[in-house]
């Protein structure tokens, strides 16, 4: 089994909801715009926090972005999450 992360199509973007909060999170930001290699290790450590939320297992993998199961979430998998996540808001709005 691997662990993924799969946003889900029907996601709470509401201004008092989770996502919208991390959304609007200065971390969240600095990783959609700049990338993992510009954050430091805390905020790292508070963005595989959140998008643990996000994750499942599976046997399928039709994406490239996957961990062996038991490990932490790449800063890869972090970054298109974040695009995936960003992508849908737009939708949404």
């Amino acid at each position: 089994m691997v662990k993924v992360i799969k946003i889900p199509k029907t996601i709470d973007f509401t201004h008092d909801s989770y996502t919208w909060h991390l959304i609007k999170s200065t971390e969240f930001s600095r990783l959609r715009c700049m990338g993992a290699s510009f954050l430091d290790a805390d905020d790292l450590d508070f963005l595989r926090q959140v998008f643990e939320r996000f994750t499942c297992l599976t046997d399928e993998v039709n994406d490239r972005f996957f961990v062996q199961e038991g490990e932490p979430i790449s800063d890869e998998m972090m970054e298109k999450a974040a695009h995936d996540l960003s992508r849908l808001m737009m939708e949404y709005y």
